[in-house]
């Protein structure tokens, strides 16, 4: 066991006098007992982890990394995914208007289609730069006639879509803004 093959290789070096300042020799682990360990057995015990911050930054940045990139491709799927719903909702509503041969419903297919215009625009205003560059249905200048800011309100600092397509993604929203963020960082380091 690895684990085990460090402990030992630690405890050598402290016999030579070769270990590092302030290293503190940890017990090994016998693999037979480990179906019985109990709550109290020194395994649990993480002597010298709680007081070194750069320790506690150097574990937990490969681990923030790591959750950031797995956010990133589940961020990228719920982009795909919105995207699509987006375009066919947008194709729908397009052939609809066409095709409505009353004008009650041609008026009710404007408003959806003018609602899907709205909701593009503000997933445009909150979405990162690069998320739009093809089109996803509306013209640039359909999306540039809508008000984004009377198609949202603010609540204790955070933007909130009035729109009722989009509150399923307003937490969406919030964390792909705050990924863009993390792997700004990330790609500075």
């Amino acid at each position: 066991m690895e684990y085990n093959k460090l402990c030992s290789k630690l405890a050598d070096l402290a016999i030579h006098c070769q270990a590092p300042k302030g290293a503190k020799i940890l017990a090994t682990i016998d693999l037979k007992a480990i179906p019985t360990l109990d709550v109290d057995d020194g395994i649990w015990d993480n002597a010298g982890l709680t007081n070194a911050d750069l320790v506690k930054c150097g574990i937990r940045a490969p681990l923030d990394e790591k959750r950031a990139k797995e956010e990133g491709r589940f961020l990228h799927n719920k982009r795909r995914s919105m995207k699509a719903w987006f375009q066919e909702e947008w194709l729908v509503v397009n052939w609809a208007l066409k095709s409505a041969d009353c004008d009650a419903l041609q008026f009710q297919f404007q408003i959806r289609r003018t609602r899907l215009v709205a909701l593009c625009a503000v997933w445009q205003s909150l979405l990162p730069a690069g998320d739009f560059v093809t089109r996803w249905g509306p013209s640039n200048v359909e999306l540039a006639k809508v008000d984004v800011k009377k198609h949202q309100q603010q609540r204790n600092g955070d933007i909130v879509d009035v729109n009722p397509f989009s509150a399923p993604l307003k937490s969406f929203l919030k964390r792909m803004t705050a990924l863009h963020g993390i792997c700004l960082t990330f790609d500075k380091t």
